[in-house]
């Protein structure tokens, strides 16, 4: 059954997780309480509502996923977010790393006509600061990067094309991928695999090293045709 009762601040944080988590590793009922800081037995309680809402279901692996509606609302908020995100940077010069937390206070609070018109002011874009695709009317397109940073091999050039969703929580693992050059459009170079914990790379400032978890956040498109990845 479709919603029709307006949904609260608090459901659409619970309703975004739940989006982001379902492509990212999956969704269960802790990694959204990690996800969102809060305890168990609150998370229980939103989703239950979810659910009632027919915005949510849970599988009998206790898997849990957005119906059509609830993907729907998810891309609406999703696309406020990364509006907003889009206009921070580039309308108000505020930093790369802080933008998510800042677009999160104000995207419940912005209608989608403000949205809409700072999309057209913005030119249109096609994704947030951090290369995630922006939901339009025909839903959300492709996500960019066919490999991660830790799959390239050495030798290879890449380009960054996006930052994971879920590593845009982390104000302080944002500005650390700034640091290092790791923003979408750098052109890099990976130099050499330490042990099979960190990546050594060039992204035009001198040889850096990533960790091969953080490595596995950024997602790249090789450089050129044929550009070997690790297997």
């Amino acid at each position: 059954m479709a919603h029709a009762d307006p949904v609260s601040e608090s459901l659409e944080r619970y309703l975004e997780a739940v989006y982001i988590l379902e492509r990212t590793g999956g969704a269960i009922a802790a990694r959204v309480a990690e996800r969102l800081g809060v305890r168990a037995p609150s998370v229980s309680v939103a989703l239950r509502r979810l659910e009632r809402l027919g915005l949510l279901r849970t599988a009998p692996d206790r898997r849990l996923f957005l119906s059509p509606e609830g993907e729907r609302l998810a891309e609406l908020i999703m696309r406020r977010h990364r509006v907003l995100e889009r206009w921070l940077v580039e309308g108000l010069g505020l930093g790369w790393a802080r933008a998510h937390s800042e677009a999160q206070r104000m995207e419940h609070a912005v209608s989608a006509e403000v949205v809409d018109r700072l999309y057209e002011a913005l030119g249109r874009p096609a994704a947030c600061p951090h290369g995630n695709p922006i939901p339009g009317r025909q839903g959300l397109p492709a996500y960019a990067g066919s490999l991660t940073l830790d799959q390239v091999a050495p030798g290879a050039g890449v380009r960054v094309v996006r930052i994971a969703e879920d590593t845009e929580e982390s104000a302080a693992g944002l500005e650390y991928l700034d640091r290092l050059g790791l923003r979408p459009g750098r052109r890099l170079r990976v130099l050499s695999r330490l042990a099979e914990d960190c990546v050594r790379f060039d992204a035009g400032h001198g040889e850096a090293d990533l960790s091969a978890a953080m490595a596995g956040k950024v997602w790249v498109d090789p450089e050129a045709e044929g550009a070997d990845v690790l297997q």
